[in-house]
């Protein structure tokens, strides 16, 4: 059961709905008189806030801002037994009749299974990752709401990439607006059990270079849910520039055989085969 909160701009908590007891292990009452400091773990603590710092300074620096936007942060939270969990929180502002920020408005959602079921994904492909370094395939495994969990060294050095700047990547970072719907049609059929074994898209490296791939894709499923997608693609992007070359050549060659090599005009055997 989600837990609905909120707090003041001051970070106190005015409100907590009873279900915090059963995620949590805490009375309303305890969490009440704690502190937003006491309820998150210290990195967690530190994205809060930094998320809080960056909604403000849209409020201030902004003229035309969604005033109904949310945001959603992964935190880990304090169990009252002395364990922690994971849990997905959505904000947004409570408001003013003049639509000035006077709270934030909180659900609190446990997604320990998920991150356990993704923590299981990233060890296994850890197991892997030398053989997956030793092809020459592009590899990737993304998460159902498309951040990027692992990719392999020739998909980063393709892209251009660091590994470090993988967990801030999403598949919609990567794939080209031309590629994009037929992308999309892809990933919800994969979603639902089937497998993409021909994939043909075009993606989009972190200089901004278009990247064509061809490949497969499949779902990753723990407990009968999908977990992760995962995909094999070829970088092609010299294949399709040579068949570019080709089609042109061809045409040329077609223009060329139908006129005279001084005057660029049709020549005589045009016109007998028109007549013909």
């Amino acid at each position: 059961t989600d837990v609905i909160w909120t707090l003041d701009l001051s970070l106190r908590y005015t409100y907590m709905s009873p279900a915090v007891t059963r995620m949590r292990g805490y009375s309303v009452e305890e969490v009440m008189g704690g502190t937003l400091a006491e309820t998150l773990a210290p990195a967690s603590l530190e994205v809060a806030r930094k998320a809080l710092a960056e909604e403000l300074t849209i409020e201030k620096e902004t003229e035309q801002k969604d005033l109904h936007r949310s945001r959603k942060l992964e935190l880990e939270m304090y169990c009252k037994d002395g364990s922690t969990i994971w849990t997905e929180v959505q904000v947004t502002f409570l408001r003013d009749p003049d639509g000035r920020p006077v709270g934030i408005l909180g659900v609190t959602r446990d997604i320990a299974e998920r991150k356990q079921a993704e923590e299981a994904l990233r060890e296994s492909e850890e197991r892997y990752r030398n053989l997956f370094d030793s092809t020459h395939d592009m590899i990737q495994s993304a998460a159902p709401d498309g951040r990027l969990l692992f990719a392999n060294q020739v998909w980063l050095k393709t892209l251009g990439y660091t590994e470090a700047e993988l967990p801030a990547l999403n598949l919609l970072d990567i794939i080209h607006p031309e590629s994009l719907p037929h992308c999309r049609e892809l990933f919800t059929r994969v979603m639902a059990g089937e497998s993409a074994d021909h994939v043909e898209a075009t993606f989009v490296a972190k200089d901004g270079r278009p990247i064509a791939v061809e490949g497969h894709a499949s779902a990753r499923r723990v407990g009968g849910r999908v977990v992760a997608t995962h995909g094999f693609f070829h970088d092609i992007t010299d294949r399709k520039h040579a068949e570019e070359e080709r089609e042109r050549l061809h045409a040329e060659l077609q223009v060329r055989a139908i006129t005279d090599s001084l005057t660029g005009l049709y020549d005589h055997a045009h016109f007998y085969q028109r007549l013909a």
